[in-house]
């Protein structure tokens, strides 16, 4: 898998905090919902999220990365339902979830699976469920270097929301931030960062 050998190598890549946007809105989210995490990693979201009394399904591709978040859990006494699977192949169950997070995912799926997954998540979110995205845009470095919008997604300036025009959007921002380097790009550069979290 893509990430494998990076995650066996380091088993806290993108460190232990939980994402940003899920400590800024978690008073929104029913205590003690279902949630669903796709593309988990080694699952800092999934576990922060089950710490919190959540029921906690998560997927990702890179069964290292599953077996990490298993490791993490039994050691915390945590229980997180884990799938290792292509999260294009999960079968979204309707309703059933009341958050959906999907962190820095998008831009490793080709336009029109990542068009069709969104469309399924906006179907399949239960009533006043919320869904939580943060991706890439065309002003990133990747979208740069390689001007390919076929198997990768970059969103352009607001077409995230525009996707997101029939649900509410109670927080949409774009921004550019400098990393300082990671994986296969060691050197500094920007990544041009779109977030949405919108509610049924």
């Amino acid at each position: 898998m893509l990430y494998n050998n990076t995650y066996q190598k380091n088993p806290t890549l993108w460190g232990n905090k939980p994402s940003i946007l899920l400590t800024m809105f978690e008073d929104r989210f029913l205590a003690g919902s279902n949630c669903l995490d796709l593309g988990c990693g080694q699952g800092r979201d999934a576990l922060y999220l089950a710490k919190k009394g959540f029921n906690v399904t998560a997927i990702d591709s890179s069964d290292v990365a599953i077996n990490q978040l298993k490791q993490k859990a039994d050691e915390e006494g945590i229980s997180i339902e884990t799938v290792c699977s292509d999260i294009l192949s999960f079968d979204i169950a309707p309703e059933k979830y009341q958050l959906i997070n999907i962190v820095n995912v998008f831009q490793f799926l080709p336009r029109e699976q990542c068009l069709k997954l969104i469309s399924d998540l906006k179907n399949k979110i239960a009533k006043d469920g919320f869904i939580i995205i943060k991706s890439f845009t065309v002003n990133d470095a990747g979208f740069i270097r390689t001007r390919n919008n076929k198997t990768n997604t970059f969103f352009q300036s607001n077409e995230l929301k525009e996707l997101f025009s029939n649900l509410n959007s109670i927080h949409y921002f774009e921004y550019i931030m400098l990393d300082s380097g990671h994986g296969d790009m060691p050197e500094p550069h920007l990544h041009g960062i779109v977030e949405i979290v919108a509610q049924k």
